[in-house]
């Protein structure tokens, strides 16, 4: 779960220069403005996908292992903490920002955590 998370917070920053970069050129091709929203859709899916595997394997487990463990709510946990959690608005933002005359970013939370439950 943690390379999960991971590679996502990653993602995102790499996508939220790529779009800064791309805000600050004055003349904006059309082209690579789609490949930015066709990798923040992508990233979107992978979030969401994830989220959704992460969840079933906990509850498999949960389910094997009887009502004492409770991997599911304790990765859950962790998951709703994590910047991943909220990738369907933080997304929508940067797509937003694709589309937004003045270039700013409107992300609300800061772009990583410092620091990640395990």
């Amino acid at each position: 779960m943690l390379k999960a998370l991971t590679f996502y917070e990653k993602t995102e920053e790499k996508l939220q220069k790529k779009i800064e970069q791309h805000l600050a050129t004055e003349t904006r091709m059309p082209k690579s403005r789609k490949d930015l929203e066709h990798e923040v859709k992508d990233l979107r899916w992978y979030a969401h996908y994830n989220k959704e595997a992460i969840r079933k394997i906990a509850k498999k487990y949960d389910k094997r292992c009887g009502k004492s463990k409770t991997m599911q709510a304790d990765l859950m946990e962790t998951l709703h903490h994590s910047l991943m959690a909220n990738a369907d608005q933080r997304c929508t933002a940067l797509l937003e920002s694709l589309e937004d005359s003045e270039g700013e970013l409107p992300l609300t939370q800061p772009l990583l955590r410092t620091e990640l439950d395990s």
